[in-house]
């Protein structure tokens, strides 16, 4: 197995990153700037890619040479800083899905996982919230508040439509939150979690 990471040198990516280390495979590591600070412990078990998920020559150019025959595509435009840009958030959170799942489709790639946000939802209040709990199922309706999670779940049905159209074997994983090591120093205040923690 060959895996491509997009996104790999932040929180989610690195940490995807380091788990295939431990596995034995080195991954190819695809992000627009090498930032070694959250894969210091990996950086010599990883090749990496300078690139951007827009630019589709490049994308294809890279899983090409590496023979990629995974993808695990964790690249996004995040939270506030999507806010502040809407257009660019649907650039790269959508058409930069469309990119990699089309670079998938013309590759053959194996698998694309894609890592999505609970924002999908939208807020969620009443029964749901504390001091009651109550399973969230896959069925709810959709109703996110943010340019952020409208895009992700905009790519979660793009990814969904290749999967059913053209045969791609895609995992969406649609995480409730994230912590762990750099969150805090990536996502600074939005890394509640790994503050309380």
């Amino acid at each position: 197995m060959k895996v491509l990471i997009t996104g790999g040198m932040g929180v989610i990516g690195a940490e995807t990153s380091r788990k295939f280390v431990r596995e034995g495979h080195r991954p190819v590591v695809f992000a627009r700037n090498r930032e070694d600070r959250l894969i210091g412990d990996i950086a010599d078990k990883i090749d990496f890619e300078a690139g951007d998920i827009l630019d589709l020559p490049r994308l294809l150019g890279v899983i090409k040479g590496h023979k990629i025959t995974h993808i695990v595509h964790a690249a996004a435009f995040v939270g506030a800083v999507s806010a502040a840009n809407p257009a660019l958030s649907i650039q790269v959170n959508v058409m930069g899905t469309v990119n990699v799942l089309e670079a998938a489709r013309l590759f053959d790639v194996k698998r694309v996982v894609y890592t999505s946000a609970k924002g999908v939802y939208g807020p969620i209040r009443g029964e749901y919230g504390p001091p009651t709990y109550k399973l969230i199922p896959e069925d709810m309706p959709k109703d996110p508040q943010r340019i952020y999670d409208s895009a992700k779940l905009m790519a979660e049905q793009t990814t969904l439509y290749y999967a059913n159209n053209f045969g791609i074997d895609a995992a969406v994983l649609r995480f409730a939150t994230t912590y762990g090591p750099g969150k805090t120093a990536r996502h600074g205040k939005m890394g509640v979690t790994s503050q309380i923690v």
